[in-house]
């Protein structure tokens, strides 16, 4: 018996987790998906807690913050990049 590789993070877990090559989800879910955003008032957070991260000015507390919708933001980016080949694969012509 083999012992795998350490992954080296969480991005490289994700992406074996997710498959994101794998054009597998049925139409509902992958539309369901894509309809997924962080909304107005996260998005307004993200951008103001990047500005300070800029300048300097985090918080440990607002770092890990940030750190956190980036997580999230890459988990989202990885589960879309599926849902819009699944939708490709769905509908070669478009």
């Amino acid at each position: 018996m083999s012992i795998a590789a350490p992954y080296s993070s969480e991005s490289a877990i994700l992406t074996d987790v997710i498959l994101p090559d794998v054009p597998d989800l049925p139409r509902e879910h992958a539309q369901w998906l894509l309809s997924l955003s962080f909304n107005d008032q996260q998005q307004h957070r993200i951008l103001e807690l990047a500005d300070r991260g800029n300048r300097g000015e985090l918080t440990e507390d607002e770092h890990q913050e940030l750190d956190r919708f980036r997580r999230i933001g890459m988990m989202l980016n990885l589960a879309q990049a599926k849902a819009r080949l699944s939708l490709q694969q769905a509908n070669p012509d478009s």
